[in-house]
């Protein structure tokens, strides 16, 4: 259609074009045609209509609010019914974008013409939602004419067709609170379970008292942004400020219990979108986070534990889809900024290690970097800064009374908390009195969610310890008792782990004790003014104070919370020195991908996902202390069917070099990366070799996967790796110690062990069994949770397949006791 023909239709059609003056009209034209020529060579960038890339011409810009009412509705007419992506409807969609955020004098005559052109255009090109907000503005919470009310209703229709999705589902709400009013619309979607439990607490109340919530609630609604502007945070307060922050909480906090439960909604089956029956509507997630944001500030603070918690369930991760609802987590962590260290700062510090999905982390960094400067503090020292007690006294222990009871939580191996009671008489039990769970369960329910939090925020300082050496923490004495030793929960830790204290010229390692800092040798150390004080590591140690401190750990059977003293250590080799920028230490390995992804991004590595399709998954590691990343190269292994899952994604990957680069990618040479560097992440690759390797499985064979069965028999007995021999070293002084000692042998690989039926070689890297005398293969699997270890002493937490070994070393022993008929049936296999 020729541009005079397409003015005299737009004229012919009548409405508030055609109701405009003769003159004006050819203004418009005239404008309208001038900005259109001034474009007509940029048909390059019709994917991006900016107003940079599409700016209005100086005289369209100036034209009277009036006239560009009018070119918008030439323009939208000239959009009106495109349905595909053409180069020739760039100009027109940008000037269309441009002029829907500008305040033009509309009527209802030029809204129901763009309603009209909306309806038969595709929504990639005509902004519904800026229009329907400009329809809101004009109604101005009054009713709209029924002129007006038509053309919305037909809006409604066409923005909830089939192949509508949350965007659409939000604006058709929109319409209809336009049509309907504000009061008759409903407050929440009752197809989410937190939703429904909401609802069923407010029609408790009587009318009067459920209106301030009513006001809240629908105030809420309007949260569709990522942050809240100061306008809708004053109304907010006001509206808070009706209801009380303590009340808005435990109505919260009911809430947040619910979020995570399946709810009634079904998935749109024309779009095939992602679904669990877990994640929120997206209406209902728009209210929570506008009642997240009414707790952001110092008022909210005391409540931080309950937006965490409610963040950990938005940002939990339901398989192929991903976290449940990220648009909530993020809103409590700029919740979290918001408040007043330490609260916020503790519950981002715990997201941070919790959190694996790395979009998600790089949010709650850059909240923690953003407290940070806030403060004029440092993230880590913030981080430690902030650690709460939980009210626990200088022994660990948090008491509660209830009642004639006093339940004492204290943290026991593992991380774990421990329950106990101690009535009025002075006598301990384990079990709960039942005066208190008659009387007192509402405050047992809190004890026990403390419990929890207690155990969340213990992995979370241990995590930052086990980092603190190859981040190079140094603290001055003061700090160092003050956020560790004097800490009751960080004690827990702090007082099982060796340091360094630097101080007259020399550095000596020393252990805390309630007789002081003691050294390997017995040694009372007394720092002198200005100690520095770091975190020991054995990399920086002589093997004789390595062996001095594993014997006087042991001597005392102090469990550490994670491996310091029995760390292994990796130092480089002839070949990674003659590969120079590579080391091949841990390629050709077969790993299972997922259980990789799991392990890698608890260790604080970035991974993706590899598969039937193009993609650049490298797992990395950012080190920015040492100014380098190191990366761990991987390959999918194609097996067919066998290797893939219903979604295309490699269930296999083979392993190949580690690097270490810039942030630029240049490659450093292995010779100039820092011991410690070095020795640390290339213990984390040889984890994930040991823990994701299929070699590990030990119903591999027996399921028929024949995908890498040469590796997987080469691996499940082979070579030790440092991992396995330091399990060796441990065996070697723990056998004798063991009520099983006459019945076990360390030789070679393996932890020989002679039942009344066999003889059994498990090996102490994969934990895999062979018989003798024919080396016949004997299929165990652990039950899931097994804790061998739990019944005598080990030297440290957190090494799965020493407890697993320990645990099938018992179970051997004592051959004819064993009932499982699978077993037995392959013992008896000759």
């Amino acid at each position: 259609m020729g541009i005079r023909d397409f003015w005299q239709r737009l004229v012919d059609r009548g409405g508030a074009f055609a109701q405009a003056d003769s003159g004006s009209r050819r203004e418009a034209q005239a404008l309208l045609t001038g900005y259109l020529e001034s474009h007509a060579d940029k048909a390059d960038q019709w994917l991006t209509t900016t107003a940079k890339n599409f700016p209005l011409t100086p005289e369209l810009d100036a034209a009277s609010p009036e006239i560009q009412l009018l070119v918008l509705l030439a323009v939208a007419d000239r959009l009106c019914g495109t349905k595909d992506f053409s180069p020739r409807h760039g100009s027109s969609q940008a000037l269309f974008n441009q002029f829907m955020r500008r305040k033009l004098p509309h009527t209802d005559a030029s809204l129901c013409s763009l309603i009209d052109c909306a309806v038969k255009t595709s929504r990639y090109f005509m902004p519904v939602g800026a229009l329907i907000g400009r329809v809101q503005k004009h109604v101005d919470g009054g009713e709209p004419s029924e002129e007006l009310a038509q053309a919305l209703r037909r809006l409604h229709v066409a923005v909830l067709s089939a192949y509508a999705d949350a965007g659409d589902r939000r604006n058709a709400d929109k319409i209809k609170r336009i049509l309907l009013g504000e009061e008759e619309v409903p407050l929440l979607n009752l197809e989410d379970a937190w939703a429904k439990r909401a609802m069923q607490s407010l029609l408790k109340l009587d009318p009067k008292q459920r209106k301030p919530w009513e006001k809240l609630l629908r105030h809420a609604a309007g949260a569709t942004q990522a942050k809240p502007s100061k306008k809708w945070s004053t109304e907010a307060r006001k509206l808070v400020d009706d209801i009380g922050i303590a009340p808005l909480h435990a109505f919260l906090e009911e809430c947040v219990s619910a979020v995570g439960e399946p709810g009634t909604r079904e998935p749109n089956r024309y779009l095939g979108e992602a679904f669990d029956a877990s994640m929120l509507h997206e209406k209902n997630a728009d209210v929570l986070r506008g009642l997240v944001w009414c707790f952001a500030g110092e008022a909210g603070a005391p409540y931080a534990r309950t937006i965490g918690e409610l963040a950990d369930r938005c940002y939990h991760k339901i398989p192929e889809i991903g976290a449940r609802c990220t648009k909530v987590g993020n809103a409590c962590v700029y919740a979290f900024g918001q408040m007043p260290p330490p609260h916020g700062v503790s519950e981002l510090s715990r997201l941070r290690t919790r959190i694996k999905l790395p979009s998600i982390r790089k949010t709650i960094e850059k909240a923690l970097q953003a407290a940070s400067a806030k403060t004029g503090i440092s993230t880590e020292d913030l981080e430690e800064m902030s650690t709460p007690t939980f009210g626990m006294a200088a022994d660990g222990v948090l008491r509660v009374e209830m009642g004639e009871h006093t339940a004492e939580l204290a943290v026991v191996a593992g991380g774990k908390t421990e329950l106990g009671w101690l009535t009025s008489a002075g006598k301990r039990q384990k079990s709960v009195p039942k005066q208190v769970k008659d009387n007192h369960n509402d405050e047992l329910k809190a004890l026990r969610k403390k419990a929890k939090d207690i155990q969340k925020t213990l992995a979370t300082i241990r995590d930052r310890l086990e980092r603190a050496p190859i981040e190079q923490r140094v603290w001055s004495l003061d700090d160092w008792r003050k956020r560790f030793i004097d800490h009751p929960l960080a004690a827990t830790l702090a007082r099982r782990l060796i340091w360094n204290f630097e101080f007259d010229g020399k550095t000596t390692a020393a252990f805390s004790t309630d007789d002081g800092l003691v050294t390997c040798d017995g040694a009372i150390l007394s720092p002198g003014g200005g100690c520095k004080v770091t975190l020991w590591h054995p990399v920086h140690a002589s093997s004789d104070e390595v062996r001095a401190w594993r014997v006087w750990l042991e001597a005392k059977e102090i469990t550490q919370p994670f491996k310091q003293a029995h760390r292994e250590i990796y130092i480089l080799t002839p070949a990674e020195e003659e590969t120079d920028i590579y080391s091949n230490r841990f390629a050709a390995h077969i790993l299972k991908q997922h259980q990789l992804n799991a392990l890698a991004q608890q260790r604080g590595w970035v991974t993706g996902i590899y598969g039937g399709f193009d993609s650049e998954n490298t797992p990395t590691i950012s080190l920015p202390r040492w100014n380098m990343k190191a990366e761990f190269w991987l390959e999918w292994v194609d097996g067919g069917a066998e290797g893939l899952s219903d979604h295309g994604i490699a269930l296999y990957v083979s392993t190949d070099q580690v690097r270490f680069v810039t942030p630029d990618r240049e490659p450093v040479r292995v010779c100039d990366v820092p011991k410690i560097v070095f020795s640390e992440v290339m213990r984390d690759v040889d984890l994930f070799v040991g823990v994701s390797s299929v070699g590990n499985d030990p119903n591999w064979v027996d399921q028929g996967n024949r995908l890498g069965i040469e590796y997987w028999s080469t691996y499940a007995f082979g070579d030790l790796s440092e991992s396995a021999k330091t399990r060796q070293d441990i065996f070697s002084r723990l056998l004798p110690k063991l009520k099983i000692a006459k019945h076990c042998e360390l030789i070679d690989r393996f932890l020989v062990v002679k039942g009344s039926l066999r003889t059994y070689k498990i090996h102490l890297g994969s934990g895999n069994i062979l018989m003798l005398p024919n080396d016949q293969y004997l299929c165990i699997v652990p039950a899931r949770g097994t804790r061998g270890a739990d019944k005598f002493y080990l030297p440290f937490e957190g090494d799965g397949m020493l407890s697993v070994i320990l645990s099938k070393a018992f179970l051997l022993a004592e051959d004819k006791k064993i009932k499982d008929p699978q077993i037995l049936g392959q013992i008896n296999r000759r």
